[in-house]
């Protein structure tokens, strides 16, 4: 008598990523979980600092006695190299570790298709795919990067701050730079409205999380809290004044109307006109470049910010300094510079 006798290869399956290391940042809403599992489906991103070390522990099943021998490797794509690890067991541990892998020198970071980490269970070669095949991939690990790590209150550190933070200050490989990559967009006029005023570090996270629109000191702490996420703390939120009687108080801390001359009593507050009335403008400070909430742009000084808002302040219509109540006349500035 025949009989047909079905052989059915044993094969190992990938259940489990899980991203560790000294230099990985923990994701708020992101957890302690492993960043990617096979059951229940999860796929989550990482964030490492800049220079550092990471190490990708790879989980599986069925790695015992093996029909065929069969390998694992990590790639990363396109700004990374690709590591791989050859192997030729057929009683695999259940665990593998990926040890040591460099960082980018880049804050760059955020895409499926740059600087994103994988595992593969499989030979690197056409003509083993039988030995491998339907063993498990992890697919595109999201990999962000950042300058240092964070400055910012951990609950800050999510999935959402992290994208807009990398994803805008991509490809900067100096604090400059980042400032170069972040200022533009942070403070840009795009974001500019009426939606909330508000300069609270965390509240602030409103314009990313329901995509609100602030004043200039708001865009001015977006800019700073993107820059604190990404793990540098020089950067700081200052208002410019209009001045008249002298240049003392040009600068401030705070956007409180206190810190506006005035002739006499409320309403009475020096300005200028940019189309409208402004009390001050907002600004972030960073890496000796004065960003301007709402104008998208950055100058290198406090009396260049109010020269750019407010000059040439000759004409009841143009740029202009103003009391609040004398809408239509220029005030002049006080003699000399700061």
């Amino acid at each position: 008598n025949k009989k047909t006798v079905t052989i059915t290869a044993v094969k190992p399956q990938l259940v489990s990523v899980d991203v560790k290391g000294d230099d990985v940042q923990t994701i708020y809403d992101v957890g302690m979980e492993p960043e990617w599992k096979l059951d229940p489906p999860r796929k989550e991103p990482f964030c490492a600092v800049k220079n550092g070390t990471i190490e990708m522990l790879a989980k599986f099943n069925a790695t015992k006695n093996l029909t065929f021998p069969t390998n694992v490797k990590i790639c990363e794509h396109e700004d990374y190299i690709e590591y791989a690890v050859e192997k030729t067991w057929q009683n695999w541990p259940s665990e593998v570790l990926f040890e040591n892998f460099e960082m980018s020198n880049n804050v760059a970071i955020e895409s499926t298709k740059l600087n994103c980490h994988y595992i593969v269970v499989g030979a690197t070669n056409e003509a083993d795919i039988q030995n491998w095949q339907n063993c498990g991939a992890s697919s595109n690990i999201i990999a962000y990067i950042t300058w240092d790590f964070k400055k910012c209150p951990g609950s800050d550190f999510t999935k959402a701050h992290i994208y807009y933070a990398c994803s805008t200050a991509h490809g900067a490989t100096t604090l400059a730079e980042i400032g170069n990559k972040i200022g533009p967009d942070a403070v840009s006029n795009a974001r500019f409205g009426p939606d909330i005023i508000t300069h609270n570090l965390s509240r602030v996270w409103r314009l990313i999380d329901e995509n609100k629109k602030g004043d200039c000191g708001t865009l001015s702490t977006l800019m700073k809290a993107s820059i604190l996420l990404l793990g540098d703390s020089s950067a700081d939120v200052k208002f410019v004044f209009s001045r008249h009687a002298s240049w003392n108080g040009l600068v401030s801390d705070s956007g409180s109307r206190v810190n506006n001359e005035r002739r006499s009593g409320v309403d009475t507050e020096l300005g200028f006109m940019n189309p409208d009335y402004n009390y001050y403008e907002g600004c972030c400070k960073f890496q000796g470049k004065w960003w301007m909430g709402g104008l998208g742009t950055s100058k290198n000084s406090a009396y260049d910010v109010l020269m750019y808002v407010s000059a040439p302040n000759n004409s009841s219509t143009g740029k202009r300094q103003v009391w609040y109540d004398l809408q239509s006349t220029p005030v002049s500035y006080p003699s000399g510079t700061p």
